[in-house]
């Protein structure tokens, strides 16, 4: 059958579509800042052309309130994180994660805490909640927490949303993400002098130029047609253009564009109904493939419901993991090895190759799986037994 399901993607309807281009005139911004508010429970909310813009902004604001320099991180997390801390003249300081929801472990965290503690950064990766997200604050009254929300808008933690347990928080629209449009991110805080700061650092901000607008627009129709299953087969070798490219330091920050403004707001109408696709898909994989004894799945505690981006599995056996992924392409399904390596082995940071030793063994041992909605039923299954002939 001609069909390949990208790892990535969203069933993109024409109305999505008629409400971006309309959002090119009427400027849906404003709107679309108000129904996030709502959604999120969450008061202040200053849109932007990425997550890690969003990112860089809160850092800089925390830098005006604070003279404290450091930034806790888990050890295995997105790269790009990194060039953004350093660039705002602070000090990345990593934290091992946990295999149950791959993000920092609480029970470690004590141990990277020091007085020059700026901020913790706990980062829900896949769509995973945390547990103990609600604690810390209260741990740790005197340091900022961050929520990096960017693959987890949708996921509900303790009946409320990812990015409600924090001083501030931050999602992105890029192309992986839960609601993709092709870019753009936002921050989320009920800091009113949080949020007083941010008023003043993006109101100025610029538009990208015209240019650079309509290439965006026309990038966004490429890639809600390259995902589709049958497209994909065909124009699977020319995906690498829609791939993530390296982040600089020198991030350029711009206003969210109409364009994208009103594709999210069409999107975010149905926000929940996706995100209980993505969890309902998420969790047949999950309950399909724990009993399988070569393989770690996430552990899902029952107050958190995550909207996942994707499923990550870890092989205990990488040569297992390599053999999976050739036949579940042949299969029909992309796959994808994540970050590669833990943080302190792409970067300088001062820590030895061997340290960190769960966010090594993640790095060599992830497989991710798609279960966005452009996933049927019969890819799930397929998913499900190419995996269990591997590990059996």
């Amino acid at each position: 059958m001609f069909r390949h399901v990208s790892q990535v993607g969203e069933d993109y309807s024409l109305k999505d579509f008629l409400a971006a281009g309309q959002g090119i005139i009427t400027d849906p911004e404003p709107e679309l800042a108000q129904e996030l508010s709502r959604y999120l429970t969450l008061a202040n909310i200053f849109l932007v052309n990425s997550g890690l813009a969003a990112f860089q902004l809160i850092l800089k604001a925390l830098k005006e309130l604070s003279e404290k320099k450091e930034v806790i991180l888990p050890a295995y997390t997105a790269p790009a994180l990194v060039p953004i801390i350093l660039s705002c003249g602070l000090r990345p300081v990593l934290c091992d994660i946990n295999l149950e929801d791959f993000n920092i472990d609480l029970a470690q965290l004590p141990q990277a805490v020091s007085t020059n503690t700026l901020c913790i950064l706990p980062t829900y990766l896949f769509g995973l909640g945390i547990r103990g997200v609600q604690d810390l604050k209260k741990k740790y009254p005197d340091i900022y927490i961050i929520e990096d929300c960017a693959q987890s808008l949708g996921t509900s933690i303790g009946g409320k949303q990812a990015g409600s347990y924090s001083d501030i928080s931050f999602f992105s629209f890029n192309r992986g993400k839960n609601l993709p449009t092709y870019g753009g991110g936002f921050i989320a805080t009920n800091s009113d002098s949080l949020a007083q700061l941010l008023k003043e650092k993006t109101g100025t901000l610029p538009r990208a130029g015209f240019l650079s607008r309509m290439f965006l627009s026309f990038k966004m129709v490429l890639f809600a047609l390259a995902v589709r299953p049958g497209l994909h087969y065909w124009g699977y070798p020319f995906i690498s253009f829609f791939k993530e490219r390296p982040v600089t330091p020198e991030l350029k920050i711009t206003r969210y564009t109409r364009f994208q403004a009103g594709m999210a707001r069409s999107l975010l109408h149905r926000a929940e109904e996706l995100a209980q696709q993505r969890y309902q898909k998420g969790m047949k994989l999950i309950n399909e493939l724990k009993a399988c004894t070569g393989l770690t799945v996430p552990g899902i505690p029952a107050n958190i419901i995550p909207a996942f981006s994707r499923i990550p599995i870890l092989f205990k056996d990488i040569a297992a993991k390599e053999e999976a992924r050739k036949l579940l392409a042949r299969a029909g399904i992309d796959t994808s090895y994540m970050y590669g390596k833990p943080l302190h082995q792409i970067f300088s940071l001062g820590y030895g190759p061997a340290d960190f030793s769960q966010a090594v063994y993640c790095a060599e041992r992830i497989l991710t799986l798609p279960v966005h909605s452009l996933v049927r039923e019969n890819d799930i299954i397929t998913m499900v037994r190419v995996i269990k002939e591997v590990v059996a």
